[in-house]
């Protein structure tokens, strides 16, 4: 026979450890309970184990060995010990008994509350392939968590344990376990088929009768009940869809699960010595073949939206050309003061060109985009400058002029900013067509930067690059651009021209002279 008691130590400064005794022991069941009553701090717990024999004689015998285990214990608070968590609600019991048909999912929800301290976790184990989903806290000092778990075709074991508990800070709940009882099934009599049809979704089952002695075939049905079940002399067949009949879709694994249970439903809620029938059925489809029924999206090809579509690129003096009337008195999109433009235009150091870039797509909503955009002072761009960055105006040489044309482009370039060296300049632009899948709805402005960015399906052209021929920059009567067409068919070069009407005082006064020079001679 043992016996046991216990000592609690404590040391006091740095003397000899001073005795307290508050931790009691039962001899029974050798249990250590603290009744409170200490100071917060850590504590040294010694039991002393000793073995006497059966029979005492003595009145003090001496015992055969005596065993001395330590252990430490922290008193958080002087109070006692706070209610641990309790499992509540949906919660199952301890010791419960759960009965799982072939790939049957279960699912077991755990409630715990805790009014001291917040739960910080629900620990479990269990069988392989058991999901725990995240842990939720209510403002009711309640903590709860599901889990999920289906069983296979091969049980490993006729029972399998799930165990969980739930942790705080410093505080453990009780252990639960509960038991999965993975029912056997009788085996399928010979000619039984049972087919799944993957490109249909569905499944077919043909079962013999010769077995299904003393059984009502009547009261045969599936999870949905109006799903139909018929019965001949020889065998029951059934065939439902995948997505109906109270068909449910699990995953195991990389499969997919179609499951379905045909069962014999008796009528009343009495106990009777009839024979009844459970038979689970299941399709297990692959995961690449689970895919669902298979959707075809065919996005129309670029001539079959915009047409033959081709670029080109014009340029004119403000207030001239087919867009005089947009140009002529500008919408800018710039945050350039008028009163910067109204000195450059006195002083006659501003020379201004509009840059026009067409299209001559005719669909409606259709809206030209401008990528980038550079000039060079060389036909073969071995050196540019930046005109436009993804149709946004870089620096303060390019602005765009708002037009009410979405298939037209036109930005305002100011020489001067330029700072051009030669008296002609080339263009290059990166552009494309745009139109999108809802008439409600415009295609994204690069140029537009909004906190709150929507989604907006639309289908695009591939990207061109158009290139302009020289254009002058010096001040003439006309003037004309040619266009040098890239990966387009683009108008006859002879189209694209330009008019410069702009002319200082002095060639004015040369001209008014040389007109009336001419007058004289032909009335000589």
């Amino acid at each position: 026979m043992f016996w046991i008691w216990t000592e609690m130590r404590f040391a006091v400064g740095m003397g000899r450890p001073t005795l307290v005794y508050f931790c009691s022991s039962t001899k029974e069941t050798c249990t250590l309970l603290y009744g409170g009553g200490a100071a917060a701090g850590q504590y040294t717990v010694e039991v002393m184990v000793e073995d006497f024999p059966s029979s005492v004689i003595l009145s003090e015998p001496t015992p055969f060995s005596t065993i001395s285990l330590q252990l430490s214990i922290t008193v958080e608070n002087e109070a006692g010990c706070p209610a641990v968590p309790e499992f509540r609600g949906v919660s199952p019991a301890g010791g419960s008994l759960v009965h799982v048909l072939p790939f049957q999912e279960i699912h077991v929800n755990i409630t715990v509350y805790s009014g001291v301290q917040e739960v910080t976790e629900i620990a479990v184990i269990g069988p392989p392939g058991l999901f725990v989903s995240p842990v939720t806290t209510t403002p009711k000092s309640q903590t709860s968590t599901t889990l999920s778990w289906v069983r296979g075709s091969d049980p490993s074991a006729d029972l399998l344990s799930v165990c969980f508990v739930a942790n705080t800070k410093s505080l453990q709940s009780e252990i639960r376990c509960m038991w999965l009882q993975q029912t056997q099934m009788d085996p399928l009599p010979p000619g039984t088929e049972l087919k799944c049809n993957e490109r249909k979704l569905q499944m077919s089952l043909l079962l013999p009768i010769s077995f299904l002695e003393d059984l009502h075939l009547s009261v045969l049905q599936l999870n949905d009940p109006t799903c139909p079940v018929f019965i001949n002399s020889t065998h029951v067949t059934t065939t439902f869809s995948l997505t109906g009949c109270g068909t449910k879709t699990v995953h195991l694994g990389s499969e997919l699960l179609y499951t379905n249970t045909l069962r014999s439903v008796s009528s009343n809620s009495t106990i009777t010595r009839d024979a009844s029938l459970v038979l689970p059925l299941a399709c297990r489809i692959s995961s690449q073949l689970a895919a669902g029924p298979n959707f075809r999206i065919v996005v129309p090809s670029e001539v079959e939206t915009f047409g033959a579509v081709s670029f080109w690129l014009e340029f004119h003096i403000p207030g001239e050309g087919p867009m005089a009337t947009d140009t002529r008195q500008a919408q800018l999109r710039s945050s350039r003061s008028v009163r910067t433009l109204r000195e450059l235009n006195r002083s006659g150091q501003l020379d201004m060109l509009d840059m026009h870039v067409f299209s001559n797509c005719s669909l409606a909503r259709a809206e030209l985009m401008v990528g980038r955009c550079v000039e060079s002072e060389t036909s073969d761009f071995l050196h540019t400058r930046p005109l436009l960055s993804q149709g946004c105006a870089s620096g303060n040489s390019t602005l765009e002029v708002l037009t009410s044309m979405s298939t037209v482009r036109i930005y305002r370039l100011y020489l001067n900013s330029l700072e051009l060296k030669g008296d002609t300049m080339y263009v290059e632009c990166e552009v494309h067509l745009c139109v999108t899948t809802k008439q409600s709805q415009s295609c994204a402005d690069p140029c537009t930067k909004s906190s709150q960015r929507s989604l907006v399906d639309s289908i695009l052209t591939r990207t061109y690059k158009v290139r302009s021929g020289p254009v002058s920059i010096v001040k003439q009567d006309t003037q004309t651009s040619t266009v040098k067409p890239t990966q387009t068919i683009l108008p006859p070069i002879s189209q694209t021209t330009a008019t410069l009407l702009y002319c200082n005082p002095c060639e004015r006064v040369l001209l008014a002279t040389a007109v009336t020079l001419l007058t004289v001679l032909m009335l000589s």
